[in-house]
């Protein structure tokens, strides 16, 4: 499967997972380098991958976030952040191709 196939899959996916009962990731309990499904501020916003990025700091106070596809990075304020991303898990044993 294509990997932007395979990205629109999670996508909708996340957004079925999250529903209108989601519980938001508060800005102080993000992580730097780490992976979220976000969503920008504003009504009707679609749902992409984001970065929290340190490109312009190690101190909170500078954190950018930038999406896939993307080099702009942009406020952590802009973004709701809806569920971190993981590492991919991989099994052992599984047969490659």
């Amino acid at each position: 499967m294509p990997g932007a196939e395979r990205r629109a899959i999670q996508r909708d996916n996340a957004a079925e997972t999250m529903g209108s009962s989601l519980s938001l990731i508060d800005i102080k309990d993000l992580e730097p380098d780490r992976y979220y499904w976000i969503r920008k501020n504003g009504a009707d916003a679609a749902i992409e991958i984001g970065r929290v990025s340190t490109i312009f700091g190690k101190d909170r106070e500078f954190w950018t976030v930038v999406t896939t596809g993307s080099e702009t990075h942009h406020m952590l304020y802009d973004f709701e952040f809806l569920i971190e991303i993981g590492p991919p898990e991989f099994q052992r044993d599984a047969p490659i191709g």
